[in-house]
């Protein structure tokens, strides 16, 4: 997809949610993509949304730290649909203001799906609270690296196909685990084609220029994912 393709999109997609009462309370729990999505919060439906979001934040963290004042937040908002959207902190592995892949197999995306199922224990704990795993957008180590000045950042190539291919097993764990409900697929959006050997076969492949970093996405992305989100959010939180 495209900038002015991002635009068309969001003008055709309409939350609705008029006449209907609100259920429950959305809260996202995610590292800086979701503080990139509540930047661009602009109407009133957007700001129903609780972000506990914290740029950096690993999968561990976020679990101990929900351990820790999930009771505290049920008791302050009540019934909660929470939004979990992490994993992308820790299929790289920072080396100064560098990153790598961490793992050249599948222990990371295993890991991962260990401490999703320790998220769902622990909300199983509670009834007054629904989950529903967000799944996690590609993006690329070699055009972090490129943004930070390393001297030979397309050496990181095959790191961004592997990073890929961990991204979407880890997306085939989530689908797995939303068993009443569907994450917006963010990844596609960021899909494009071209047509090679003279139109005979087509080429995809994902715009990174929709990043600021090859991380994090740039405003209207960023507007287009919680569109996505708000959405999702309609029909989770809202009844008539």
């Amino acid at each position: 997809m495209s900038k002015p393709n991002i635009q068309k999109v969001l003008a055709q997609l309409k939350p609705d949610f008029e006449e209907k009462r609100q259920i429950s309370t959305p809260v996202l729990l995610s590292d800086n993509k979701g503080s990139c999505l509540k930047r661009e919060v602009s109407t009133d439906l957007e700001s129903e949304i609780k972000s506990w979001c914290k740029g950096g934040q690993k999968t561990h963290d976020a679990v101990q730290w929900l351990r820790q004042n999930i009771r505290h937040k049920v008791r302050h908002y009540g019934k909660l649909q929470l939004y979990v959207w992490l994993g992308t902190c820790d299929l790289t592995i920072k080396s100064g203001k560098f990153t790598s892949i961490r793992s050249t197999n599948n222990d990371t995306v295993d890991y991962l799906v260990s401490k999703y199922q320790e998220i769902i224990s622990i909300v199983n704990e509670y009834r007054d609270i629904s989950v529903t795993f967000l799944e996690i957008p590609s993006y690329s180590i070699s055009k972090w690296n490129k943004s930070r000045c390393h001297q030979n950042p397309e050496n990181f190539r095959e790191d961004d196909r592997l990073l890929e291919s961990q991204v979407e097993l880890l997306n085939e764990h989530i689908r797995s685990l939303n068993l009443t409900t569907r994450s917006p697929k963010f990844s596609l959006d960021l899909r494009r084609n071209r047509r090679v050997n003279k139109g005979k076969k087509t080429i995809y492949y994902f715009n990174y220029e929709l990043y600021k970093d090859g991380v994090h996405p740039c405003s209207s992305l960023a507007k287009l994912w919680l569109r996505r989100l708000t959405l999702l959010i309609t029909k989770d939180c809202y009844s008539t």
